[in-house]
């Protein structure tokens, strides 16, 4: 199976880089709420930038690098109301610092080119229609590294995968070797092709696959809610996730109500 790693966009700081004039900013649960009705639409309410000047910002880039020529997913995780009415909006630029090209998306999923010639990118949450947002993360991954949905089978091995920082890394070879085509979760309770799975309700089980501390407290929620499934936890079983302990547990995945 294909992979690819998965970096994962968090808010960062509270305040840098946001528009605060008029605007109403919480932090709760780990997930951010912005209330702003009387800012322009088009206007950012929060700049990620991967290119920084450690000296001047004080702070390191929140943007993974991403390679020129290549497709990649993007993935959303804010809620907002009504639904669907804030933006985002990626701005390429060489190494001349003009502006190449842009891509903006309101959709939970969708898929952009990053550009050959493109040195730097920054990536903007503009406001749109929206009057409340709940921003808990974006997600960044190359385009394609899914398998197709295979609609027969009886039986699905679901993997969770496991966050490290701003990293949701997949398992190691000894894993993927030993559960044919499985269903990826990143690092939440719900996946596209997990929620046809259980949308269809055709199966007859599913086999809830963890190997590590926040895998484990997904799976063993999923588990609850459906009956026909199991949990393998293999976070003994391998060596390089016994280093996990509580202490270091990422807690911006630990999250209650889903958005």
């Amino acid at each position: 199976m294909a992979r690819s790693d998965i970096y994962t966009i968090h808010w960062g700081f509270l305040t840098q880089n946001v528009y605060l004039y008029g605007s109403q900013l919480t932090h709760h649960n780990y997930r951010i709420h912005f209330e702003n009705t009387m800012m322009p639409p088009e206007v950012a309410i929060k700049s990620w930038y991967s290119l920084t000047n450690y000296q001047k910002d004080r702070h390191e880039p929140l943007l993974p690098f991403l390679e020129g020529g290549k497709s990649y997913y993007v993935r959303s995780y804010i809620k907002t109301t009504p639904k669907n009415a804030c933006y985002l909006r990626f701005n390429f630029y060489n190494h001349k610092d003009e502006n190449i090209g842009f891509f903006m998306t309101n959709k939970f999923i969708d898929i952009f080119e990053y550009p050959k010639d493109c040195y730097y990118y920054n990536l903007e949450l503009l406001r749109g229609s929206a009057q409340k947002i709940i921003y808990e993360r974006i997600d960044i991954s190359l385009a394609g590294f899914e398998e197709p949905l295979d609609e027969q089978k009886d039986e699905y091995n679901v993997i969770c995968l496991e966050p490290q920082g701003e990293i949701i890394r997949y398992p190691s070879d000894e894993v993927l070797e030993k559960y044919d085509d499985p269903i990826i979760l990143p690092g939440r309770e719900s996946s596209d092709q997990f929620d046809q799975i259980v949308e269809r309700n055709t199966y007859k089980k599913l086999h809830l696959i963890c190997y590590g501390p926040i895998g484990k407290r997904i799976v063993e929620k999923l588990n609850l809610r459906f009956p026909r499934s199991d949990v393998i936890d293999l976070t003994e079983n391998i060596v390089e996730n016994k280093k996990f302990s509580a202490r270091f547990i990422d807690q911006r995945y630990l999250l209650g109500d889903d958005l």
